[in-house]
Parts: structure tokens; C-alpha cells; sequence
């Protein structure tokens, strides 16, 4: 097999891997354990979360949308870029979200090790949250100025009850500004390429 004809079959194998998938929506057989896995738990799967926090900035930031002026929502999800890979990014004209989705404790625990975490001014979103399965982490947890989003099920989740405030308490006003522009230069690329990534869009109730 040449290097191209694995790579084409790399690139349809898994669309919970590959996140732009057109060719196949099934699940390889290692994200087919880990999401039966997950259901065993009654928890929700990494894929599912993206989903709920891509629908919470569609449906629910309506409220932070007022704040900024109404603008328009653009939404990403696993992007798939080189630099750090958010699991949500939105952007308006004036504002931008980061949502980090992270299905287990180990996860989240990994994530804060990350030199973008350690170093808050590299990293992107000037709203940051951390959107994970009841349980895998506490408020007390959350790093400097991140909010915490818990998944109470498929379509409920819990917030702190400052959630979407906008605050400047609550705001990184220095952080990777290229890395955020280069996600909007993908987001527009692919929106005129009638490429962009599709999130499984749900009603989410919001409770604190």
C-alpha cells in the first residue's frame, strides 16, 4: 500500500477521529470500546460533550450574544490544527470562546498540564470552560478566571450561576491572538469550501 492509499484510508476510517469525515460515519473499533465503555457508565462521550457545547454557544449564548452587541456566533469544533486544539471555539467581531470537553478525571488532570494551560497569556478563548461529565472535576479545580460546565445528562447541564457573565474578573485579556486568527482564517476557509464541521446540534436545559 503506497503512503497516499493509507492516508486516504486513515482519513475515512473514523469520523469520531477524523472530524471532517465524508466518506464513513462509523466508529473504528477502539472509539467503538470507548464509547460502550462510557454508556456502561451512564457517562457521556468526548464526541457528545463537543456536541452539548457547541449547542449551549448556538442556543444558549444568546445571553452572552446581548452583552457583545448581538453579533453573530461563528463555531468550530476539534479543529484538528497543529497548534492547541480546542474541542469548541466561537468568535464574534469583539469576543471569543474557548470549551474544553473532557469525558474522565485522567483527562482533565492531563489537560491542565498542558504548557497553553501552565501559561494561560498562550493560550486562546477570551471566555474559558471546562465542559466535563458530572463528577470528573470541582469548581474549586478550575484554574484562574475557567468556568465550570458539568453534563448532567444528554441534554442538561449545570453552571455556575456567574456563567456567560461578562465580566472582565472573568476575561484573559493577553493570549495566543495568532493561534485565535488562524482558527478564524480556518473557519473561514472552510465555510467557503462548504466544508465546515457539523456538531450533532440538542436542546440543552441549563441548571445551577
Amino acid at each position: 500500500m503506497t503512503i497516499e492509499e493509507e492516508n486516504e484510508l486513515i482519513m475515512s476510517i473514523c469520523e469520531n477521529c477524523r472530524h471532517y469525515d465524508d466518506k464513513d460515519d462509523s466508529f473504528c473499533i477502539n472509539c467503538t470500546k470507548v464509547e460502550k465503555a462510557m454508556k456502561k457508565k451512564n457517562q457521556l462521550t468526548h464526541k457528545e460533550l463537543c456536541d452539548i457545547g457547541a449547542s449551549l454557544i448556538y442556543e444558549l449564548y444568546m445571553f452572552g450574544a446581548r452583552v457583545v452587541g448581538g453579533h453573530e456566533w461563528h463555531i468550530l469544533t476539534e479543529t484538528g490544527l497543529r497548534r492547541e486544539n480546542p474541542d469548541v471555539f466561537a468568535f464574534t467581531k469583539h469576543q471569543s470562546i474557548l470549551i474544553e470537553c473532557k469525558a474522565s478525571r485522567s483527562d482533565f488532570i492531563a489537560d491542565k498540564k498542558k504548557p497553553f494551560r501552565q501559561n494561560p497569556q498562550e493560550g486562546i478563548g477570551a471566555m474559558r470552560f471546562y465542559l466535563v461529565n458530572e463528577g470528573v472535576a470541582k469548581p474549586e479545580e478550575m484554574p484562574d478566571k475557567w468556568q465550570l460546565i458539568e453534563a448532567l445528562d444528554s441534554h442538561t447541564v449545570r453552571v455556575q450561576r456567574d456563567f456567560c457573565a461578562d465580566k472582565d474578573a472573568l476575561k484573559f485579556n493577553v493570549r495566543n491572538a495568532s493561534a485565535e486568527i488562524e482558527l478564524m482564517y480556518s473557519w473561514l476557509y472552510r465555510k467557503q469550501h462548504n466544508c465546515l464541521p457539523n456538531f450533532a446540534y440538542r436542546q440543552v436545559s441549563v441548571v445551577f
